[in-house]
């Protein structure tokens, strides 16, 4: 049943004028211009899609690259397969709409902290959920733990505060 929704969704998405290709088993592949992607700014860009709804990279590397992103802070999500918290906030936060409407004005990358320790040591992750926002000048916005869908929209909206010019 679950192939059949997969399969679905990917014929839907494909007749909205994405281009998309299966990359894995649970994400998708696409390529979306500015226009379908409803942000200003953006560009083309390759994103890898899990079930939330929100358009993860799954490395720094690649969401660093991207020449069309320099203008938005990362918001990154360190999670594990094992974390009951990790889970939580995959299957209620990032599934609301107004919290995948808000991920626009990120660059949401997703990294597995069993895969790449290192990367935990470098951002000194201490627990898990851990969503670090990381704007372009270097300022750094931490959320640990899980939030509710509408306080995860405050700590979107204090991280953009944060990164503000002033």
């Amino acid at each position: 049943m679950n192939k059949i929704l997969l399969i679905l969704l990917i014929l839907v998405i494909g007749c909205c004028e994405g281009k998309v290709k299966k990359a894995k088993k649970g994400t998708i592949t696409t390529q979306m211009n500015s226009q379908e992607s409803g942000v200003k700014g953006q560009g083309s860009k390759n994103i890898i899609g899990t079930i939330t709804g929100i358009n993860w990279y799954s490395s720094l590397e690649e969401a660093k690259n991207n020449g069309s992103f320099t203008n938005l802070p990362l918001m990154i999500d360190f999670y594990a397969d094992w974390c009951v918290w990790c889970k939580k906030l995959d299957n209620e936060t990032f599934k609301d709409k107004d919290v995948i409407r808000e991920s626009l004005n990120f660059i949401p990358v997703r990294l597995d902290c069993t895969r790449d320790r290192n990367i935990v040591k470098e951002y000194g992750i201490l627990g898990l959920p851990t969503i670090v926002f990381l704007g372009t000048s270097g300022v750094r916005y931490d959320c640990l733990g899980f939030r509710n869908a509408s306080d995860f929209l405050l700590e979107m909206k204090k991280a953009q505060e944060k990164m503000k010019p002033h």
